[in-house]
């Protein structure tokens, strides 16, 4: 099997017909939500006032649509109901580069939101079809306010999460900090095992997406993988590539 066999669908142009989007709606609302860490602890009742005492929306968006520009200000939080986003910087010479990928029920511009400045310092992408419903940051902190039982469990929640993302992006630096590029596919490949306590790491970017998230060149990333395929270290099969014993190893 060569490196070359890499998942290639990119999500379809259209947007959900609103029945799906609507269930993709009610599907979160009925049980869904407990699987966000952002209402981690909470039971139905408390989530269900979450609901009704907040400016809640879910908002729809299809690939290569725009879910925040650099620059722009954020005062919500979104929770990623369906689908996956691209965190992208771009430069003047019209680069870009994929700082991080998000998947459901990851939270949206938390790191903007409870900033002094409140303004995105990058863009965010929706790779394919994707639904998230968004909570104005300011209604989560008036929630509950006679006992703040419920806030301070959403607090809690979101103190979690942020530490979360300190360490994702402690991951990326020691990826890019990794001097070849078969040593930054290395890295890559034992953090997401590591993740799952296993060896075997499901690809869900394209070739050219994952070439962008590791600073590198397509034809650079595809020959590393050869390389590494062929030294023993990986062995790939379709979208799955398995780290063997020696691949494993730091």
């Amino acid at each position: 099997m060569t490196s070359e066999v890499w998942l290639r669908r990119m999500g379809s142009e259209k947007r959900y017909t609103r029945g799906v989007f609507k269930d993709v709606v009610s599907r979160f609302k009925d049980d869904a939500w407990r699987e966000a860490p952002l209402f981690a602890n909470l039971s139905k009742d408390e989530f269900d006032r979450v609901l009704t005492n907040t400016r809640v929306r879910f908002a729809e968006y299809c690939r290569m649509d725009s879910v925040l520009e650099e620059g722009q200000t954020v005062l919500d939080i979104g929770v990623l109901l369906e689908g996956e986003l691209f965190i992208r910087n771009y430069y003047e010479d019209g680069k870009a580069q994929t700082i991080n990928i998000l998947y459901p029920r990851d939270l949206i511009g938390l790191d903007t939101v409870t900033s002094r400045i409140k303004t995105s310092p990058y863009t965010i992408l929706s790779r394919g079809e994707s639904a998230i419903m968004w909570i104005p940051y300011a209604d989560l902190h008036r929630i509950d306010a006679k006992t703040n039982t419920l806030r301070d469990k959403i607090v809690d929640n979101l103190l979690s999460i942020y530490a979360d993302e300190l360490i994702r992006a402690s991951h990326k630096a020691d990826i890019l900090s990794r001097h070849t590029v078969k040593e930054r596919i290395l890295a890559y490949l034992r953090i997401r095992a590591r993740k799952k306590n296993g060896n075997v790491v499901e690809m869900t970017m394209t070739q050219a997406e994952f070439a962008e998230y590791l600073c590198v060149t397509r034809p650079s990333l595809s020959l590393a993988l050869t390389e590494l395929r062929r030294s023993g270290l990986i062995e790939m099969d379709g979208l799955s590539i398995t780290l063997t014993g020696k691949g494993g190893q730091k």
